[in-house]
């Protein structure tokens, strides 16, 4: 044993015979051990000494790691099985240049790690449970082993927000075709599709995210409401947003003339709703037309519909038919 010349060592032990032996080296510190047979030290059965031996060097490391960082601790609700939580390192003041990285105890069946990375193994929900425990166990080339807990933090996905109008906010229209135009925001980024109904209840398919769509009101005239409902990529709905409009298809009412109308009198004219014009000239409604002569009276309504009249008021007629009945 004396003849073995160990560095940051000691031979505490030789057994063998013959050409084979076996020592054991009892190392002082964490480094470097050298072990090495100098020459001359034993003779084969011709008597001939020995010639030194290589040096034999082996890393001593006693010393286990002191701490295992985990490069993030939240992960979003509904993230697909497989996703990066973080990235594991360990801390070790002997020589170790790779760890090895196990799930000890805990929430160990919601997660998985591959190399130096922390995955998901389920689809969490925030409002079922939102904080897990996991014990990692890091292991250096030696087989030393440091064990650290961790808390992992579940974070919510929120449903997607937007807004819609109707023709850009108008109170009515006369076409039941009209523009809708949305707005649409994911906080966390997702992407965004869309679905529109008539009555809150049948919905149209599912769509990409766009700002302006074509859209045809409900049959009949009165007070029409359009519906959305958002999705994101996590499958959170949204809450219905919805826009308002009156569907006014019908044109203003006249009375007092009629179309293709020939009066040998004074005509009181009045409509329903609306603005009007008398050969282009504000006319308003209830007023008499007196003046002989031809007539073009047309009445708008607030969304457009309009009412034609034309007419005419012919009193020579009339003068002449009395004055032809008095000669007689």
């Amino acid at each position: 044993v004396l003849n073995i010349a160990v560095t940051n060592g000691n031979a505490t032990y030789l057994t063998g015979n013959g050409t084979t032996f076996t020592a054991q080296i009892s190392p002082i510190a964490d480094g470097t051990v050298k072990i090495k047979i100098p020459e001359k030290v034993v003779t084969n059965s011709s008597g001939a000494f020995n010639k030194a031996s290589n040096e034999l060097q082996i890393i001593y490391d006693a010393t286990p790691p002191t701490n295992i960082a985990l490069s993030n601790t939240t992960v979003q609700e509904k993230a697909p099985i497989g996703t990066t939580v973080g990235t594991l390192s360990a801390t070790d003041s002997g020589s170790s240049a790779t760890f090895t990285y196990a799930l000890q105890s805990g929430d160990t069946s919601f997660f998985t790690i591959d190399g130096n990375v922390l995955k998901t193994n389920a689809l969490f929900v925030y409002d079922t449970k939102n904080s897990y425990k996991i014990t990692i166990s890091v292991t250096d080339e030696a087989g030393n082993t440091f064990d650290k807990e961790f808390i992992i933090q579940i974070t919510k996905n929120h449903a997607p927000t937007g807004t819609m109008t109707i023709h850009n906010g108008l109170a009515s229209t006369s076409t039941p075709n009209v523009t809708l135009t949305m707005t649409a925001m994911d906080i966390e980024g997702e992407a965004i599709e869309m679905r529109f109904s008539n009555d809150g209840i049948t919905w149209s398919g599912w769509e990409p995210n766009i700002s302006t769509k074509s859209w045809t009101l409900s049959n009949g005239d009165g007070s029409k409401t359009v519906y959305m409902q958002l999705k994101d990529t996590a499958g959170n709905l949204s809450n219905v947003f919805s826009d308002t409009i009156v569907l006014d298809t019908t044109p203003p009412v006249i009375t007092g003339v009629a179309n293709s109308g020939v009066y040998n009198t004074d005509v009181t004219i009045s409509f329903n709703e609306g603005t009007a014009t008398l050969n282009g000239a504000p006319f308003t409604s209830g007023t008499i037309v007196k003046s002989t002569g031809n007539y073009t009276l047309v009445v708008t309504d607030s969304v457009g519909n309009t009412t034609t009249v034309a007419f005419a008021i012919d009193k020579v007629l009339t003068f002449g038919a009395e004055r032809a009945k008095a000669i007689y």
